[in-house]
């Protein structure tokens, strides 16, 4: 049977789990610096020279695809370490980072995700903006972009060591496994409501663009001891903070008792200032419009989204596909070179 840990034992597991997110933080930080220092060469009013004949889509293609792959490189030792850390002895079959490289998260290429730069930085061209405007147009694509596959890269190379972990031995009791939401302060409120709540391992990783939460493996019976709770992180905030995050309405209601969750999600609902309903992204039921930014789609499978030959669906497909059966989404995973036996 598992062991159920101890508070510090907890402790000592949102520890390794933020050591973890910094680390991958600092390494997006890295490779989008590195992204917007051979953007910055371009000639902005000759975008496509540049980035194809000249090579500089190519160059950022693989800085970012280096980037992606150093990310999902400590998947396995970060999920084991923290089962272990919990007291919950585990395998996993061996990652392979490069699996997640030169893939946008959608199962896109990654070339084509990034050719919006030039694109984005074209359209401020003809509407007449200034060369550094136009620079900048594509700087801004590129920082959302890199960010954001270093970040996914990186997660579902974890979702996919969670995914195929077992226990050493034998239990008496059936484990569930999954994960834990864990926010990276500041956090926006559509996070927030999302942290600390217990998630099985096929659950997709809601997130937003830049988003850079994490996961912390855990199993069903231990989750509640990962302090990772939305009320926390309000109540690390001042009042000020409070009024200026959650708006001053909500943040009063929540200090006067109201149910934190229900506020959030209500406030996310509807934007009447914009029109807009603010929603995180499924990674099971999303695509990317034409500017390069995901939107909800509705559920689609593995066969739908990969319909080119030699196109290998995402994790988050196979989570699908697999309907449930952590068995048959070992086999995919190992089938699509995900892993190794």
């Amino acid at each position: 049977m598992s062991v159920q840990p101890t508070s510090t034992e907890a402790a000592d597991a949102v520890a390794v789990a933020q050591d973890h997110q910094l680390a991958r933080i600092a390494l997006a930080a890295v490779a989008t610096k590195a992204a917007l220092d051979a953007w910055a060469s371009i000639d902005p009013l000759d975008l496509f020279t540049w980035w194809w004949r000249r090579g500089l889509g190519t160059r950022i293609y693989v800085l970012l695809s280096m980037a992606q792959e150093a990310a999902a490189a400590d998947a396995s030792a970060f999920v084991k370490e923290i089962y272990d850390v919990l007291g919950h002895s585990i395998r996993t079959p061996s990652v392979v980072p490069s699996a997640f490289a030169g893939v946008a998260s959608d199962g896109r290429d990654l070339e084509s995700l990034l050719a919006g730069a030039p694109i984005v930085a074209l359209q401020r061209a003809r509407r007449g903006a200034a060369p550094t405007v136009v620079r900048q147009a594509g700087a801004d694509y590129l920082t959302a972009v890199v960010r954001t596959q270093v970040g996914d890269a990186g997660r579902a190379a974890d979702q996919v060591a969670i995914a195929t972990a077992e226990p050493t031995q034998d239990t008496a009791k059936k484990v569930v496994y999954g994960w834990v939401r864990m926010l990276n302060p500041p956090s926006c409120e559509r996070c927030i409501v999302l942290a600390g709540r217990f998630y099985r391992w096929n659950a997709g990783f809601q997130r937003h663009p830049m988003c850079d939460c994490v996961h912390i493996p855990a199993v069903e019976s231990v989750a509640d001891d990962l302090t990772t709770n939305p009320y926390e992180y309000f109540k690390s905030l001042t009042a000020a903070q409070q009024n200026e995050q959650f708006g001053k309405a909500n943040a009063q209601a929540i200090r006067d008792g109201a149910d934190l969750n229900r506020v959030l999600n209500a406030a996310t609902r509807f934007n009447p200032r914009t029109g807009k309903t603010a929603l995180l992204i499924d990674p099971n039921t999303a695509r990317y419009n034409k500017a390069g930014v995901r939107v909800f789609a509705g559920r689609r499978t593995t066969s739908e989204l990969a319909p080119r030959p030699g196109v290998r669906p995402t994790p988050w497909q196979i989570y699908q596909d697999a309907a449930g059966s952590r068995d048959e989404a070992r086999r995919l995973l190992l089938r699509y070179g995900y892993i190794l036996r």
